[in-house]
């Protein structure tokens, strides 16, 4: 079969031609809002112009942006002189700028800023729920084959495998995009399998990251029960969903280091907190042993003051006794006499010719009663 056909290089030669001969498009004035601003190093300027329904590419050289009276930054909406052309090394047509004159803030960053205060004023950058610090199990809502999930994943075998993670994929730009994020976002929340829940997306235009501005989504992010970090474009790029997340990091890498928690960082916590715990027992049991001891010593002494006391009692005692007793009596002269084993005590009671015992201090005399005299008393 005999086809004509032309090379890539050929067609965007020849549509570069048909653009540079519409003179219309040679010196144009263009009315648009300002976004994806970038200041080169050389003195180029790069942006994006647009409105709320379309994009186009644009560049102003440094020749040019050396004439600029005020700072191109995004959101702001001017009037541009531009000339039309294909890049045709890309294929893209963009605008090529000589003059930008500043017409004021663009209508897509002024419904930004309205969104914004709005929620804002309802509330609904406030009340941010925790973060665990050691979740077990973390949810990544982001497209499955996107370069954020292999950021995510990438750290995550880095710091801590031991943690489960669930891919919750959905689109992350275009225009069903908020609709799909929200039914993943409460699809979470029904599994109630996670701790967390990371919504990443890669870098990309101020353009690409619009749908993260839906007000749906915010209110749904706002009011999952499980806390939501967000993780979207770069360090500079701020959505509405940031706002509302309850934290905002700036890529998805960072997401990553923060709800990832180091496992060789817990490890050593962990030794740390099993030496603190070591010391402090070896501690509290050398001060219980010390106060055993003084104890010990305490009751020890206690007792032998108690026993020397009562050893002073009973010698007190003995020695009372002593004084008190019939042979301490004896030995000092005297003696009591006993007929069949009673002792005699008065006369009365002894007739002649009872058989008596007289006990002295060292013996004993047996006597034979031969005459009784009373005294009359």
């Amino acid at each position: 079969m005999n086809r004509q056909a032309i090379s890539v290089s050929d067609l965007n030669f020849y549509v570069s031609r048909m653009l540079k001969s519409e003179c219309f498009l040679h010196d144009i004035w263009i009315l648009g809002e300002i976004s994806n601003c970038i200041y080169q190093t050389s003195g180029h300027i790069y942006f994006n112009l647009k409105d709320e329904y379309a994009i186009i590419n644009s560049v102003m050289f440094n020749k040019e942006a050396s004439d600029l009276d005020f700072k191109l930054k995004d959101g702001i909406k001017v009037f541009v002189k531009a000339r039309i052309d294909l890049y045709e090394k890309s294929g893209r047509y963009q605008a090529y700028i000589s003059k930008i004159e500043q017409f004021g803030t663009g209508d897509v960053y002024n419904k930004f800023e309205k969104l914004k205060l709005k929620l804002q004023e309802e509330g609904l950058f406030e009340n941010k729920k925790q973060i665990p610090t050691l979740p077990q199990k973390v949810g990544v809502i982001t497209s499955s084959t996107g370069a954020a999930l292999q950021d995510i994943l990438n750290i995550t075998k880095r710091r801590n495998s031991f943690i489960g993670i669930y891919i919750y994929h959905t689109l992350v730009q275009g225009e069903n995009a908020p609709e799909e994020i929200m039914h993943q976002i409460k699809q979470a929340n029904k599994d109630n399998f996670v701790d967390v829940l990371i919504l990443a997306r890669g870098g990309g235009s101020k353009e690409d990251l619009w749908v993260f501005n839906d007000e749906n989504l915010a209110r749904c992010i706002y009011n999952s029960r499980i806390p939501i970090v967000s993780a979207i474009g770069h360090e500079t790029d701020f959505t509405i969903a940031d706002f509302v997340s309850d934290l905002r990091t700036p890529t998805p890498s960072a997401a990553a280091e923060v709800v990832f928690p180091s496992a060789t960082l817990y490890k050593d916590k962990i030794q740390h907190y099993i030496k603190t715990l070591q010391q402090t027992i070896s501690y509290d049991l050398a001060g219980y042993q010390t106060k055993l001891e003084q104890l010990s010593i305490a009751v020890t002494n206690m007792y032998k003051q108690k026993i020397a006391q009562c050893e002073q009692k009973y010698i007190n005692n003995l020695n009372q006794l002593e004084k008190l007793s019939p042979i301490a009596t004896l030995s000092r002269g005297y003696s009591y006499v006993t007929s069949r084993s009673k002792i005699i005590n008065v006369a009365d009671n002894i007739n002649v010719g009872d058989n008596l015992n007289i006990i002295l201090s060292n013996g004993e005399i047996e006597a034979y009663v031969k005459k009784v005299v009373k005294n009359n008393v």
